[in-house]
């Protein structure tokens, strides 16, 4: 029984799971009473996502001996692959009470707590495992990931550095130092380590999707479609696969695909609230705002304690001109999440800028680029504000600093074109301005900038200015 078993270890390692399945079939076949094969299937079958056959083989195991803290960490992990969160961290408290230096423990428990959301208590686990065993890479990975999740994303680089040093081969560690680089804007570096993870395991769904979403972010849309497909092909039930390709087709005002894509999402996890919040800006775009509320009502009920969901519901109602509702929600969002949500401060800020009311406007924007400093968007809506504020230069320097951080932004790339019309550079003005609207060309649609841009009286005005100048130009 012995000899399938260690082989079954060897399978498991190589990924050959259902030679694994096999191997510790047999061993369980001659010995029965044999725990640890239990637990060495429990855990292909979670790397399988059959959870509830791993909860099956954990609970023999656990009946076979009840002090066995390696069947409780196995049936842990596939409470959590259940969404079964409470269960998950019983079995994992159940493990440290039975051996509190065991370091898999708190990796696992810390696991359920990045899916709670509940990131500095991902932290301190991590932090408790890496003092039980500082060779641990999984643990600097774990805490890489809530790193990233509070956009901490240089302490996320170290973590993931370690994890590499630690470990040249595990290509997560290489899937989630991209993934820092990306929070960095630092893309070409994230493209190596995400080709690095290709090469290293070719079928990674994953991966091609992080890709993508690294290609979206250059706008480099054909690329990034081509690797959302790929993910979904490799792996159709990754609900977020379907998500990031319908945020790609929403981008592209493509809304059937996008709510295509949504609808696929939601069927395959009934409980992903982006994916209701995500429908409902599509919603939100085609005019039908009952469903758009609708769904995003859904979103909060789904995760009632997520900030975010409740500053994207503001932006819906903002969009509706219900300034008090929104104004409700993106406090209440931001009550939730102060530290963190920086959509939720931008959101806010966009009310203000509405209402006119420039100082609290800036005060929303600079804190969501004080928790996010290559927040882009925030850049360019302080641009806005300093231009109707007649602080053309300030204005100038925040539309430059938006296009340092992503240089292809249409909308700061038609505002500064504005600002170096009126100074009359108008050939790098014309420019910048085809640029601009190439890329989008709703953008020469000036109800588009009052409604959807936030654009002021006085830059629209210019705006109409150089817009004419476009016109003779081309005739």
């Amino acid at each position: 029984a012995q000899a399938y078993k260690n082989r079954g270890d060897i399978y498991t390692k190589l990924k050959e799971y259902q030679k694994a399945v096999a191997d510790y079939t047999q061993a369980i076949k001659i010995n029965p009473q044999y725990a640890e094969a239990y637990v060495g299937r429990a855990d292909v079958y979670y790397f399988l996502d059959e959870y509830k056959k791993g909860i099956e083989d954990s609970n023999q195991a656990i009946k076979i001996n009840p002090q066995y803290k390696e069947a409780y960490v196995e049936r842990g992990w596939a409470y959590g692959g259940l969404k079964e969160y409470e269960k998950a961290l019983a079995d994992f408290n159940q493990a440290i009470k039975i051996d509190p230096q065991y370091a898999e423990a708190y990796v696992g428990r810390a696991r359920v707590y990045y899916d709670l959301d509940e990131y500095q208590k991902e932290i301190e686990d991590a932090n408790q495992a890496i003092k039980i065993n500082p060779q641990y890479k999984e643990a600097y990975e774990e805490r890489g990931w809530a790193y990233i999740e509070l956009r901490e994303y240089q302490k996320a680089l170290e973590d993931f550095n370690q994890v590499i040093k630690l470990d040249p081969q595990y290509e997560e560690g290489y899937r989630g130092r991209g993934w820092s680089y990306k929070g960095l804007r630092e893309f070409e570096k994230a493209l190596e380590d995400f080709n690095q993870v290709i090469k290293i395991d070719p079928k990674n769904a994953s991966v091609y999707r992080n890709r993508g979403d690294v290609y979206s972010d250059l706008r480099e849309y054909e690329k990034a479609l081509t690797d959302y497909n790929q993910a979904i092909k490799l792996d159709p039930q990754d609900a977020r696969s379907f998500i990031d390709r319908g945020s790609l087709y929403s981008n592209l005002r493509e809304y059937e695909k996008a709510l295509a894509d949504y609808n696929q999402a939601i069927k395959l996890d009934p409980k992903y609230a982006d994916a209701f919040s995500n429908r409902g800006f599509v919603y939100l775009d085609l005019r039908e705002y009952d469903k758009a509320i609708a769904d995003h009502n859904q979103a909060i009920k789904i995760n009632p304690k997520d900030g975010y969901s409740y500053s994207r519901f503001c932006a819906l109602y903002r969009e509706l001109k219900d300034y008090k509702k929104a104004l409700e929600l993106c406090n209440q969002g931001i009550s939730i999440d102060s530290q963190n949500n920086s959509f939720g401060y931008l959101a806010r800020g966009n009310i203000y800028l509405d209402l006119k009311d420039y100082q609290k406007a800036l005060e929303d924007y600079n804190q969501a680029i004080k928790i996010y400093p290559h927040y882009f968007g925030a850049y360019n809506n302080i641009g806005l504000v300093k231009y109707e504020q007649g602080e053309i230069s300030e204005s100038q320097q925040n539309f430059e600093k938006a296009l340092e951080i992503d240089p292809k932004y249409p909308e700061a790339q038609l505002a500064l074109a504005v600002i170096l019309y009126q100074q009359g550079d108008t050939k790098k003005a014309l420019e910048l301005a085809k640029s601009a609207l190439k890329a989008d060309p709703e953008l020469a649609n000036i109800e588009y900038l009052k409604k959807e841009e936030l654009w002021g009286e006085k830059i629209i005005a210019d705006t109409q200015k150089l817009l004419a100048e476009l016109k003779l130009q081309d005739k």
